[in-house]
């Protein structure tokens, strides 16, 4: 599923509000929201894995917390990898203003990254 950002933001409009819980047996387990609205029934592996079939209840329960999480992050990341590395920076006088500032290439490195890990996902 091949989407950006606007697009979880327009799913996450458009869905059943959260906060959502999962509950019930390993093999009648159900993901609400609030007010005992059902929003989804979860397949289950006829006992071969209990666990996995919790956890994966209560991880997809998660995903409208998560997805706003990750709108949140993203903002936050497209703002701190905007700024320059050490090494992009014009003047000796730049760089000592960015060090003094807080500039910090492994933190930008890392926020590169972590968006281009997350934009490759919202790609295939």
């Amino acid at each position: 599923m091949g989407c950006v950002m606007t697009d979880i933001r327009k799913l996450l409009d458009e869905a059943t509000p959260g906060p959502w819980d999962a509950d019930g047996d390993p093999w009648n387990r159900i993901v609400w929201s609030f007010a005992e609205n059902r929003v989804c029934f979860i397949a289950h592996s006829n006992g071969a894995n209990d666990q996995r079939d919790i956890a994966t209840s209560d991880l997809i329960a998660l995903a409208p917390q998560l997805a706003e999480a990750l709108l949140v992050a993203m903002d936050g990341l497209k703002g701190v990898s905007q700024q320059k590395r050490t090494d992009e920076l014009a003047t000796e006088h730049d760089v000592e203003v960015a060090d003094f500032e807080g500039g910090c290439d492994d933190c930008i490195n890392c926020a590169r990254s972590a968006l281009a890990a997350v934009n490759k996902i919202m790609r295939e």
